[in-house]
């Protein structure tokens, strides 16, 4: 078939060969039904139709198979186009909020004027970035680590929910029901941290790790995901985190350490989306400094 609307004639054929009311179905002339139904008819090796007449058009039995197909297109399209809709409304009337978290930031659920829909991504990863240079494509605001670098590069804002770095590990482990690490408790354990280059805080970090506390195993990962979270969890590992993510969903809980060391945490979104924008304000309304 050439087009959406060859298919759409066949199919009702099919189910009603009055020329009539195929026009009236699709809203075109009965002179233009009966010439794309003469010009398809060209187009085959077979003969779709046994006749054609003034009001009728009678398939034949090799028409009846490809008009059989055309109504299962036509029904897949259909179905196609349903979900289509259903996805670009739901585009239009929420807010997508990224972030590594498997359910929506605490912050976010008490805004209960907003719809929101959760989305995972970690600002480390260099697939985030097309996502920070477009903000309010595929997603509207993005809850993560980040740094003055990053804010200025991609033009950027922040709302900041924490400062303070802190490594998160399995819930079920004694070291879990502790306020607060020593960084001895580190020892003997693997560290993730994101990639290197994603921030100089974080780089920094790392030397400082490998000259002083030799013990700490530090593991750079592309990005932080599930299968990471579930071997940390698995293994008893840490990975760095801050004190206000949370990585509940995965069985992992963040503790603050007793160290110097800081790094940003909290909501990134640009200025020029109106969404963005509303949800900022809400914030500042409901968590004012």
């Amino acid at each position: 078939m050439s087009s959406v609307s060859s298919f759409q004639i066949l199919a009702l054929i099919k189910e009603n060969p009055s020329l009539t009311a195929v026009s009236e179905k699709i809203g075109v002339s009965l002179q233009s039904v009966r010439k794309t139904l003469e010009a398809l008819d060209k187009e085959y090796g077979c003969q779709l139709f046994r006749s054609i007449t003034a009001e009728i058009a009678e398939l034949s039995d090799a028409g009846l198979v490809y008009a059989s197909a055309a109504v299962k297109i036509c029904n897949i399209l259909s179905d196609a186009d349903r979900k289509a809709e259903k996805i670009i409304r739901e585009r239009q009337d929420a807010v997508i909020a990224g972030s590594v978290s498997k359910g929506l930031d605490k912050r976010l659920r008490k805004l209960g004027s907003f719809r929101f829909k959760n989305i995972f991504l970690d600002t480390s990863q260099r697939n985030c970035e097309d996502v920070l240079r477009n903000l309010g494509k595929d997603a509207d605001i993005v809850i993560g680590f980040y740094d003055d670098a990053l804010l200025k590069r991609f033009r950027i804002e922040a709302v900041e929910f924490s400062s303070e770095m802190a490594v998160a590990v399995s819930s079920s482990t004694p070291l879990a029901k502790k306020k607060c690490l020593d960084i001895e408790d580190l020892y003997e354990h693997r560290l993730y941290v994101p990639r290197k280059g994603f921030s100089r805080r974080i780089d920094n970090f790392v030397h400082d790790m490998h000259d002083f506390h030799p013990r700490i195993e530090i593991v750079n990962a592309d990005s932080y995901s599930p299968e990471l979270f579930k071997t940390v969890s698995d293994n008893g590992d840490f990975i760095l985190s801050s004190s206000a993510m949370d990585l509940s969903g995965y069985s992992l809980k963040s503790i603050c350490v007793d160290w110097i060391y800081k790094m940003n945490y909290g909501l990134l979104y640009s200025s020029k989306s109106e969404k963005a924008a509303e949800v900022v304000k809400a914030l500042s309304a409901e968590c004012p400094k």
